[in-house]
């Protein structure tokens, strides 16, 4: 049976986990999925054989991206930080293919609610935490970057998901979704997470495609106008840090590239960034087909440190802040192809779900490219996967959003195979004399 008992405890699951993924630690991530593998083991056991086109593309690209990790590392001297990495990424595939079951469940209210609620508990922390606490960037039980990069993605699902959540009044869905937008960025502001800036454009740019025939200039400007007064509350809150914190960025990518770099440009959090990157780009030289091996960027920074080469701050970190060098170090030409992969085939499937006039099944795009482009993008100044809580994060939304589109193609298909049999009874001359003679 599709849902039984076992519907309401992966509903409850599912908000509950969308809930505190923005503030809880790396752990609560691996209990999660713990508990999403004893939900599926529990369900109906079919489920799992039956063809899934789309869930099954994942589940094998997820399987490669581990693949492939693993044989890099193997091929490397191979250390704790290595085990710890493959730890992290075989959580990606373990969580696709545990929630693989949910096309039989209907789960969209669930993202929706799941993800607002998400979006409003951040934000409601992060202002908690700066306003009563005083600290200076908010991260609930987390990381900074990480806490405000996943807070804004679940404000920007909540939007893009708020068609789906049919059970809940109009007004109910657009006043909570347009809260969670808005809590959202003020979390990402006050986190001061700098990288995650970058895809706003871009993620805007989803939502204005999903709503490309209903949008007007009224409605545009209403949410524009919450999103700016939304940053400029947290902009200039704290005494204005974030937007001072916002201006030593500038000006320290200004100073590094236009130089002269002296130790003090090099050595900024994001001069140090430009160091990693360039450490990390002599280690794929070195070894460009499968890299040096995850866990071992760290040697590499020492090494050059201890050269001369580069400044000393890069020595205590072991990823290069930013997701596609550190793949590409780390696995090689092969490491970052299944990287992209990784990004690319869920990202297709969600591109052609965005253009499909159907409102629900473009609601879906949308959601599934706001966490794939925004983890692309946050990619860039982060090393988004390597981390427990937006691994699990990045599997689980797009796990579930497939599931979801798997689901809505099984129902057309069978609605348009319903249509064309009673269509062909209609138009049996049999069955018009049967109908004629009783």
């Amino acid at each position: 049976m599709a849902g039984g008992v076992e519907a309401p405890r992966m509903v409850v699951a599912i908000v509950a986990y969308l809930g505190v993924v923005a503030l809880a630690p790396d752990v609560a991530s691996a209990l999660a999925v713990g508990g999403f593998i004893i939900l599926a083991l529990r369900h109906d056991r079919t489920a799992w054989a039956r063809s899934s086109p789309l869930s099954d593309q994942l589940l094998l690209t997820a399987a490669v991206f581990l693949t492939v990790a693993v044989v890099a590392t193997m091929v490397n001297p191979i250390g704790p930080s290595g085990i710890w990495a493959l730890a992290k990424f075989a959580l990606i595939p373990t969580t696709i293919w545990a929630l693989r079951v949910t096309r039989r469940l209907e789960l969209t209210p669930a993202i929706w609610l799941g993800a607002t609620g998400g979006a409003i508990a951040a934000g409601s922390v992060a202002l908690a935490q700066v306003t009563v606490a005083d600290v200076w960037r908010p991260a609930a039980f987390t990381n900074p970057i990480l806490f405000g990069d996943l807070a804004l993605t679940l404000g920007l699902l909540s939007v893009a998901t708020r068609p789906l959540a049919t059970g809940i009044p109009t007004r109910t869905r657009t006043i909570a979704a347009v809260a969670a937008a808005a809590l959202a960025v003020v979390a990402s502001v006050l986190a001061q997470s700098r990288g995650s800036w970058v895809a706003v454009p871009a993620l805007l740019l989803v939502l204005a495609l999903q709503h490309r025939h209903s949008l007007n200039a009224r409605s545009a400007g209403a949410f524009g106008l919450v999103i700016l007064m939304a940053i400029g509350l947290a902009a200039y809150s704290h005494n204005g840090e974030p937007v001072r914190y916002f201006q030593r960025g500038v000006g320290d990518t200004t100073a590094y590239i236009i130089g002269p770099r002296d130790l003090d440009v090099r050595s900024t959090s994001i001069g140090a960034r430009f160091e990693m990157w360039r450490s990390a780009a002599g280690g794929f030289r070195s070894q460009p087909l499968l890299g040096i091996g995850w866990g071992n960027l760290r040697d590499r920074f020492s090494a050059d440190v201890d050269a001369g080469v580069r400044v000393p701050r890069i020595a205590q970190y072991n990823h290069a802040h930013n997701q596609f060098i550190s793949s590409t170090a780390s696995g090689g030409l092969v490491g970052m192809l299944a990287l992209l992969a990784l990004f690319a085939v869920p990202g297709v499937a969600f591109g052609r779900a965005l253009l499909d006039r159907d409102i629900a099944t473009s609601a879906l795009g949308a959601a599934g490219l706001i966490v794939v482009v925004g983890f692309a993008l946050f990619g860039l100044t982060e090393a988004i996967l390597e981390k427990a809580s937006p691994a699990v994060f990045y599997a689980t939304t797009v796990a579930l959003l497939i599931a979801q589109l798997d689901r809505r193609s099984d129902t057309r298909l069978a609605g348009a195979s319903g249509f064309a049999t009673a269509r062909v009874r209609r138009q049996d001359p049999q069955t018009r004399a049967s109908r004629r003679f009783r």
